[in-house]
């Protein structure tokens, strides 16, 4: 698991970095913040055949046993809406549609060559 690196960048707004996602290597770990709501995701790196996913969900802990594939996390949306996954196979920059309690990014797929780079700038309303 690799764990988000929280950086303030400017009132009211943080930058969240989880570095160096690759296929041994592919969680991140739970970043929980939800008082920033307005989130814009960019992925870049060496995809090797990755997509790399947005998921989150309401768990009010870290611990491992609370999500399992039966019960989440979900993938979320990026700002098109329902349906349009913040899912990344390519380098780009998307603003994610929902706001849960615990967002993290997930590699699916791979090789050994993946390796990949996910920073998250979230926005407070009320800077």
């Amino acid at each position: 698991m690799i764990p988000p690196v929280v950086t303030h960048i400017a009132p009211g707004v943080i930058s969240c970095l989880w570095a160096g996602l690759t296929t041994t290597d592919r969680n991140g770990g739970f970043l929980y913040k939800p008082d920033y709501p307005d989130k814009t995701v960019e992925v870049w790196g060496v995809f090797g055949e990755a997509s790399c996913w947005i998921e989150g969900g309401g768990a009010s802990t870290d611990d491992a046993t609370v999500y399992t594939d039966a019960n989440g996390p979900i993938r979320l949306n990026d700002s098109r809406g329902e349906g349009n996954l913040a899912g990344f196979d390519i380098k780009n920059c998307v603003v994610l549609n929902e706001n849960p309690t615990r967002i993290r990014p997930y590699l699916t797929g791979g090789d050994g060559t993946t390796l990949l780079n996910v920073r998250m700038i979230c926005t407070a309303r009320q800077r």
